[in-house]
């Protein structure tokens, strides 16, 4: 009896071209160099919380971004969807006095309502003290001029003021004010 011959075993044919190994090729790089990109991109962020100067730390809640330095770099900016919390440290030993330069300045333009300036005591847990006044309405040199409202609280520290101007789109401020309270109360203020 005689064995059948062996069965033929096909070989997969070879690729028919570049194409397939061009891809891969292509996403071997872009892996690093977008890696590369995205570390570029965040590494002039600060890590939180944020050296605002003079000793003054500040405590940036969870989902606010900081959105930088302005103003000869002594003014920290935080954002949270259309809530803002500017963070000016200054020379000066009263609370009320960068409030009271603001308020003139304000109502200067005949387009902002401002409140009176108030004693605070529930702004800090470490006795610091502190003044607030409300104010509303638009600001059109500073850039669309939408209706805001908002609070400036000055805190006094030790040979200066940190100054928290926090504001939010007209009717939306009081989603952000826990937020802004937090802010102002975690703020380490020597």
């Amino acid at each position: 009896m005689a064995l059948p011959p062996p069965a033929v075993v096909a070989r997969p044919a070879p690729p028919k071209g570049w194409l397939a190994t061009m891809v891969i090729l292509a996403i071997m790089l872009a892996i690093p160099i977008g890696g590369y990109v995205a570390a570029k991109s965040v590494i002039g962020l600060p890590d939180k919380p944020i050296d605002a100067g003079h000793g003054v730390i500040v405590a940036v809640p969870e989902d606010w971004q900081y959105r930088g330095r302005f103003g000869s770099d002594n003014t920290v900016l935080l954002s949270h969807g259309t809530a803002n919390v500017a963070i000016t440290v200054q020379d000066g030993t009263d609370e009320r006095a960068p409030l009271a330069d603001l308020r003139t300045e304000w109502e200067a333009t005949g387009t902002v309502s401002t409140g009176d300036t108030v004693a605070v005591t529930d702004a800090r847990t470490d006795g610091k003290p502190a003044a607030r006044f409300p104010y509303s309405g638009t600001f059109p040199e500073e850039g669309p001029s939408s209706p805001v409202e908002g609070e400036v609280t000055g805190v006094r520290g030790a040979g200066f003021i940190t100054v928290f101007d926090a504001w939010a789109g007209k009717g939306q401020f009081i989603n952000a004010s826990g937020d802004v309270a937090q802010v102002i109360r975690e703020t380490t203020i020597p």
